[in-house]
């Protein structure tokens, strides 16, 4: 007796779970289906970017040749780039990489080390990875770099896909347990068609990618949302951090009556007594006298623990703060995984190969969610007219 009880109460409790997974998806699943399919096209980004530039790997200089100063690099990036701000540089360790001037629509020009010679740039592919960036974080197709609106429907969507995943987990679970049932949502049916494809490739992508897509969804979260960094703070007896940090703000003006820095210098002081680095990238402020930022990466795969902050004075280039990791309080070494947990740069190529088959299942439980909310609404209507004859009649008959 009491059996049956606990059984009709978990009836009752899945069905609800039921139609309130079934009114979400149905609610945000064109917007998940932007997400993920975006998701898939930004999967290897950095390594797209990357390979840009090394297309231009320059031959081994003649003996005794030297790196051209880094601000003759720039007056030439300056020159061939139609007025525009340069925003930073990326120099890598391996000598015969070029050097990467940013400018100010986030393109680059990659330059010669030796000769400053312009080899090419990377405008098409980083025009399309920004559309693709907008889309994905605001659903903004042109124009804008992003929406208010639609950051926040790409949000609570996002929200929505976790309670989807966490809730499809227990409408997973079958309801009687045998093989036959475990292996229906446990493997794909060979030969399904139609409904009885599309629920099991509901279920089956739904678990099999359900761990890796409750981080995807939670770190995208994270970032999304304020609320989330605030508990975390709270929960460490934290108080909220201001921007920036308060050491290395910005100077007043009269920093910019002093004798201005060589950018050598200023890569030369950054580096400092850091270990073997990867590729360093320099910030370049807008306005003379403001604090450069510089970014050191120890090793070519996104690990936050990997990387390491300086912030130097703009003006008598004094290193106004040195930021490793293990500097970080709890609260933002937490945040500072959030990004490549997201897009799976923390594991390498690897990680964002697991991300990118992910997004793509989860495109494909979205449509197969809607398809399957489809026919359920088509056989309810048949149902209805089965029941109610009336109702047909009552239709109104097409012109011929």
């Amino acid at each position: 007796m009491s059996g049956n009880l606990a059984r009709r109460a978990f009836e009752a409790v899945r069905s609800v779970i039921f139609w309130c997974h079934l009114a979400a998806g149905t609610a945000a699943g064109v917007v998940v289906l932007i997400m993920s399919v975006t998701g898939v096209l930004l999967a290897y980004q950095r390594q797209m970017l990357e390979q840009s530039a090394g297309r231009h790997r320059v031959s081994p200089p003649p003996a005794g040749a030297h790196r051209l100063p880094l601000d003759s690099l720039v007056a030439n990036a300056r020159g061939t780039a139609g007025g525009q701000r340069v925003g930073g540089l990326t120099i890598r360790a391996d000598s015969l990489m070029p050097v990467s001037v940013t400018l100010e629509d986030r393109s680059s020009l990659f330059l010669h080390p030796y000769t400053a010679e312009v080899l090419g740039g990377d405008a098409g592919l980083r025009a399309f990875f920004s559309t693709v960036e907008r889309v994905h974080r605001s659903i903004v197709f042109e124009g804008a770099t992003r929406s208010e609106a639609g950051t926040a429907v790409t949000g609570a969507a996002n929200l929505a896909f976790l309670f989807l995943v966490l809730s499809g987990l227990v409408l997973w679970w079958p309801r009687r347990w045998s093989r036959g049932a475990f292996r229906q949502v446990l493997l794909f049916s060979h030969g399904a068609r139609g409904k009885a494809r599309d629920w099991n490739w509901h279920h089956v992508l739904g678990l099999w990618s359900a761990p890796v897509l409750v981080l995807i969804v939670v770190s995208a979260a994270y970032v999304s949302y304020d609320w989330p960094q605030r508990l975390v703070e709270r929960a460490f007896g934290q108080s909220a951090p201001s921007e920036g940090g308060g050491r290395g703000r910005e100077r007043g003006s009269g920093a910019d009556e002093r004798p201005r820095l060589s950018l050598d210098t200023v890569l030369a002081r950054a580096i400092g007594p850091a270990a073997a680095w990867h590729s360093i990238q320099l910030r370049l402020p807008s306005e003379a006298g403001r604090p450069i930022s510089v970014t050191i990466s120890h090793t070519p795969v996104f690990r936050p623990d990997q990387r390491s902050s300086v912030t130097l004075d703009g003006g008598s280039g004094a290193v106004a703060e040195r930021r490793m990791y293990q500097d970080l309080d709890p609260a933002r070494r937490l945040r500072a995984w959030m990004r490549p947990l997201h897009t799976g740069e923390v594991g390498g190529i690897a990680g964002q190969t697991v991300a990118a088959i992910v997004s793509a299942a989860a495109a494909v439980l979205v449509w197969t969610g809607l398809a399957l909310a489809w026919r359920r609404l088509r056989a309810a209507m048949r149902r209805r007219e089965t029941e109610h004859p009336s109702l047909v009649a009552q239709r109104p008959v097409p012109d011929r």
